[in-house]
């Protein structure tokens, strides 16, 4: 699996191995960075944050069909440039 984020504001889900989308959600605003929570057995990779143009920073969960929000915060005034997780 492979996660993506576009200017668009379109977060994209891959097989990356076929090079096929699974399926993808659409938000508002520029998406500019994203990061993947370290893979445990509690989340089995499936947890991203994607930082956004407007300052909003979205936690994401991906099931095996969709992605549903987790938390979303206005982080910042100005856009988010960089995403990262604590290895801890």
């Amino acid at each position: 699996m492979a996660v993506t984020c576009g200017i668009d504001g379109t977060v994209k889900v891959w097989d990356y191995i076929r090079g096929q989308e699974y399926y993808s959600q659409k938000f508002l605003g520029q998406a500019n960075c994203i990061d993947l929570l370290r893979r445990s057995e509690a989340n089995k990779g499936r947890v991203c944050a994607v930082g956004f143009e407007t300052g909003i920073l979205r936690i994401l969960e991906m099931s095996d069909t969709n992605i549903d929000i987790a938390l979303v915060m206005k982080a910042h005034d100005g856009p988010i440039d960089f995403v990262k997780f604590a290895p801890n």
